[in-house]
């Protein structure tokens, strides 16, 4: 995995790891309250599963995580100075914390061993008011000014591979290294110009008053769906647009540019430029026997795609996907592929097939970041009251068209062939697939899968990298 170094990669790895576990964790249990009927005797399971999340005589783990979370941006704040978008958001997430407590004090006053006396409709008002407050404090909206989900953009701690893959151009004289990496990925600012969305604190701590919430509800009111429909309601809302903040602004692929389309990676490194996400292996050049001397590391440019002459055995890819606003990434740093063999780098389908491992990659950061439970949480809430629920595809659906447009295979009179498409993934350079023996970068002998059962889901979800 391709991150930024020191303290800011460990950052972003609290973020993902810390916010990822409060989000599981809080989801199950939101699960488990939305499935469950407030009334009769299964008054005490509720009991038991909002006091599991009450903190008596075990850890919580979601306060855990989110501690976690404000320490980490504590350490980096004091490391790296960084005392006014650093502080800005340390601040808003001490406010959270503070919005917290409140909540957390009257939850952890739920009964333990039965239901309450009949609470009068203001007493049960008052009651359940501390944990709509916090969903309250907490609301979101795209494009509003809030105390809860935007920082300064000026926080900068974003996923940056800047400076760890430096490569020399093979142009002849010109062994300066290039900084071939993709650079820092930045989320898009807010419409005032000066925020961005942060949600790596604000998500599981919303999600956590939802849980509060429905605990509270189902222990305290036999009638809680319909008292609070239009609460529940709003709670999916907020969730469907933070939700949504991800899938459109959230994600990037990172991919080299299209070498076969721009005349093979010789043509390319001879306009003096290392393409992004490339680096080579380079063939020492042996200048002809008329002009003497001794080998060189680099090919001069005249010498650049002659025949059987490329200046390089292969190349290293680095490509991916990130979410910009938590810096989750999945990165394949070490992508290989043999171009000994002039005209290799113009065939197509190398390009392709990579295109195809970006898009799993890209499927791996929503579940990594926890966006599958988000979108759980939105559906229960929503069933809960009646409203229509988000329907399949989902994100990390594999489409199949999708996949055989990446792969550029032609369209027969029946439609795509799911056949062709597995040969092409197994058969096209690299051999990454637990089809081939000893496949890996450079080699392999495809096993001959026709003849039996294949797996199209492990020919793309299991590869080396």
């Amino acid at each position: 995995m391709s991150d930024p170094q020191g303290n800011t990669a460990s950052l972003i790895q609290s973020f993902s790891g810390d916010t990822s576990i409060a989000i599981n964790e809080v989801s199950d249990t939101i699960g488990i309250l939305a499935d469950l009927s407030g009334a009769g005797g299964l008054i005490a399971e509720v009991v038991s599963f909002a006091l599991n999340y009450a903190g008596l005589g075990t850890a919580n783990p979601v306060l855990t995580a989110l501690q976690n979370v404000l320490n980490a941006v504590q350490n980096v704040v004091q490391e790296l100075g960084q005392p006014l978008s650093g502080n800005q958001l340390l601040e808003r997430n001490q406010t959270i914390v503070g919005y917290l407590a409140t909540a957390q004090s009257w939850f952890e006053q739920l009964p333990l061993n039965a239901p309450p006396p009949p609470l009068t409709e203001f007493d049960l008002t008052q009651y359940m008011s501390t944990s709509l407050t916090y969903l309250g404090q907490l609301t979101y909206s795209p494009g509003s000014a809030d105390l809860a989900w935007n920082v300064s953009f000026a926080w900068g701690i974003y996923w940056n591979d800047q400076g760890q893959y430096m490569v020399t151009t093979p142009i002849f004289g010109n062994v300066n290294p290039v900084d071939v990496g993709y650079g820092q990925q930045a989320p898009p600012l807010n419409s005032d110009g000066l925020t961005t969305f942060v949600p790596t604190y604000a998500l599981p701590a919303y999600l956590y008053g939802v849980t509060m919430f429905l605990g509270e509800g189902r222990v305290l009111d036999p009638n809680f769906i319909a008292d609070y429909a239009s609460e529940l309601g709003g709670a999916a809302a907020v969730l469907l647009s933070v939700h949504q903040q991800f899938i459109q602004n959230g994600f990037v692929t990172l991919l080299p540019p299209n070498w076969a389309a721009r005349g093979g990676f010789a043509a390319m490194f001879a306009t003096g430029t290392v393409p992004t996400g490339v680096r080579y292996t380079a063939v020492p050049y042996q200048p002809p026997p008329e002009l003497g001397g001794p080998p060189l590391p680099y090919f001069p440019a005249s010498e650049l795609g002659g025949p059987g002459r490329y200046g390089f055995e292969g190349v290293v890819l680095e490509y991916g996907a990130v979410e910009r606003f938590t810096g989750t990434s999945s990165i394949g740093a070490n992508y290989q592929l043999d171009m000994s063999k002039p005209g290799s780098d113009l065939d197509p389908g190398p390009f392709n097939k990579l295109q195809i491992r970006a898009l799993k990659r890209t499927k791996d950061v929503y579940l990594t970041v926890g966006l599958r439970q988000v979108r759980q949480v939105i559906n229960q809430l929503r069933a809960l009251v009646g409203d229509g629920l988000l329907q399949p595809p989902y994100f990390e659906d594999w489409s199949l068209r999708e996949v055989c447009v990446l792969s550029q295979l032609p369209i027969g009179a029946g439609g795509y062939s799911l056949t062709e498409l597995a040969k092409f993934i197994i058969l096209t350079p690299p051999l990454d697939t637990t089809y081939t023996q000893g496949g890996g970068a450079s080699g392999g002998v495809p096993i001959a899968f026709l003849g039996g059962p294949f797996s199209l889901i492990t020919i793309l979800t299991q590869f080396n990298d």
